[in-house]
């Protein structure tokens, strides 16, 4: 049920981002899953000014060259190449019910280009048709770098590619893509704390708190922050008690309670805390008692 509920916040939380398709700048980013489990930290301290690391300018996956992009290099013909136009500037200026009008006439008389693909994608992710969304941008990604390798789309892609594939429920087909998203953008909420749900799902819980506790030490969605970091805490006491992990899923346990003295998943986990005590303790026992 719980498993559910994140799900839901996390749909309400992407849906946020949906009209804002941007990647930050390249950075190195850490394979998925690789450390095991640790008590929460306390924050450190915030650096000096003069010390704090600006962050590179994000790189958009649209831009108010793309018509022209696409007319220098795009899959043109006479049948939709009218449609192209009034289809990207409808868009840009976010009237996407027009938008989709023009666009999906050129799509159904047989564009392909990768510029107006994924532009379908993301009207239809907007819409809740996530299946649909979801082969519009992997249709869109197969031809970027032919068409389009140094426009910024092309890194952006695997951050729309993952969330596409996460909101159909394409768990396996959207941890690669997340994990190429992280190498770009190692320090987004959502990428984070997308990634540790699909590892859960999986079945690799313990690979799952590897982003999940870096997403708790990153900012989460404005105007969300209070459900982002509420179903994160969630998931990290599930996930933190499922590896056997007391200490830890205690610490979550108390910080879910700080934010909500009454969230009910908080208080029910606060007692299994000390039967996974327990039983730890006797499995120590045993095990010294067979050596």
């Amino acid at each position: 049920m719980l498993k559910i509920t994140n799900n839901i916040i996390t749909l309400s939380l992407i849906a946020a981002f949906l009209l804002i398709p941007t990647a930050s700048s390249a950075q190195d980013g850490g394979m998925l899953g690789a450390s095991p489990a640790t008590p929460p930290k306390k924050p450190s301290k915030a650096a000096p000014k003069s010390e704090t690391k600006k962050k590179p300018p994000p790189l958009t996956a649209t831009t108010k060259s793309d018509y022209s992009q696409y007319w220098k290099v795009g899959h043109k013909s006479g049948k939709w190449n009218q449609f192209i136009k009034p289809g990207f500037e409808t868009f840009d200026n976010g009237n996407m019910a027009t938008s989709a009008i023009f666009l999906q006439k050129a799509y159904d008389k047989g564009c392909r280009d990768p510029l107006v693909l994924f532009r379908l994608a993301i009207i239809k992710e907007s819409r809740k048709e996530y299946d649909e969304a979801a082969k519009l941008i992997m249709d869109a990604d197969r031809g970027l770098e032919e068409r389009y390798s140094s426009h910024p789309i092309t890194k952006a892609i695997h951050k729309h590619a993952a969330r596409a594939l996460f909101t159909a429920n394409k768990n396996s087909e959207a941890l690669p893509h997340l994990t190429e998203a992280l190498k770009y953008e190692p320090d987004d909420f959502m990428l984070l704390f997308m990634a540790g749900q699909v590892l859960h799902q999986m079945g690799e819980a313990g690979k799952a708190l590897v982003p999940l506790e870096k997403a708790l030490t990153v900012t989460p969605p404005e105007g969300n922050a209070l459900d982002a970091a509420r179903s994160l805490l969630h998931e990290l006491i599930i996930v933190t008690y499922e590896v056997g992990n007391a200490d830890a899923c205690a610490g979550y346990v108390d910080k879910m309670l700080t934010l909500d003295p009454a969230d009910p998943l908080a208080n029910k986990y606060k007692n299994k805390v000390g039967f996974l005590r327990r039983k730890n303790r006797e499995s120590e026992m045993l095990k010294k008692l067979v050596q």
